[in-house]
């Protein structure tokens, strides 16, 4: 199963979009806001957590995942971290291959957004989740909850 994840962040909110290939050809999409003050790479890891919890619901019993972000540093900081002992990373890694783990196979690897058409539909997932958690969707006339980006 392939999991593209995506995060935009502004104060005091982020959102996420994923977006899930299963084998079979199904595909999940998804968004969410979470309110609060987190740093980009926190939320592109919670991105990350969220779409690798998803899709345990989409097929509990799939064997395989292989994890996208268009986040390059949080990878190595999940794959081989600079500093095994930065407390708040540590947590953060630890969760992450933990969740792989519970996989029999596991990946996770960046690609440009741009790369593929799955990954740039996680980031407009995650831009209109965000913009629905600062409330612009009013702005908007109702498009961010109905899957209308504005590029």
């Amino acid at each position: 199963m392939e999991v593209y994840t995506d995060a935009s962040v502004d104060t005091g909110v982020f959102g996420i979009g994923y977006v899930i290939n299963h084998p079979s050809g199904q595909t999940v999409t998804g968004k969410n806001y979470v309110l609060g003050e987190y740093t980009s790479m926190q939320a592109e890891w919670y991105g990350i957590m969220e779409g690798i919890h998803i899709s345990t619901h989409v097929d509990p019993r799939m064997e395989w995942i292989h994890v996208i972000t268009d986040c390059k540093p949080l990878v190595k900081k999940i794959r081989e971290p600079d500093n095994m002992y930065d407390e708040m990373w540590y947590s953060y890694r630890k969760r992450a291959l933990q969740a792989l783990f519970a996989f029999e196979s596991w990946d996770l690897y960046w690609e440009e957004r741009k790369q593929t058409q799955h990954n740039e539909q996680a980031n407009r997932l995650a831009r209109e989740a965000l913009w629905e958690g600062r409330g612009d969707d009013a702005i908007f006339g109702g498009a961010a909850t109905h899957g209308v980006t504005f590029e």
